[in-house]
């Protein structure tokens, strides 16, 4: 998905109109709709402030224009980590407890793992 599609599509999920989009930008709404179009791109000083008022990191609008390295994390992964740096510490340990038995479970290393009934 390209630039144009994601600006619109975090556009709509605040459920904003191109004309109010605009006038939180300072720009006008025939800009908004090329840049939803691909027709034109957004100056630097427009940019920055599409990031704070959509609500969206820039990875999310350009994350189709960049090659990604192969050690890159899809976004169900970042979900995880998000998820993962919102728990308090017992959370953290309960969740790196059970990633670290199916680790060891999916390397064949259950010889050194309680296993229930064994």
């Amino acid at each position: 998905m390209a630039f144009s599609n994601r600006l619109r599509q975090a556009r709509g999920r605040l459920g904003l109109t191109q004309g109010e989009l605009a006038k939180r930008l300072g720009c006008t709404k025939s800009a908004i709709g090329n840049y939803e179009n691909g027709v034109s791109s957004p100056k630097e000083e427009i940019l920055l402030k599409l990031f704070d008022v959509l609500e969206v990191d820039p990875n999310f609008l350009f994350q189709d224009s960049f090659l990604l390295p192969a050690d890159s994390f899809s976004p169900f992964e970042a979900e995880i980590i998000k998820k993962y740096r919102a728990l308090d510490e017992r959370g953290k340990s309960a969740v790196l407890t059970v990633l670290g038995y199916e680790y060891k479970t999916a390397k064949g290393e259950q010889d050194n793992l309680l296993v229930p009934g064994a």
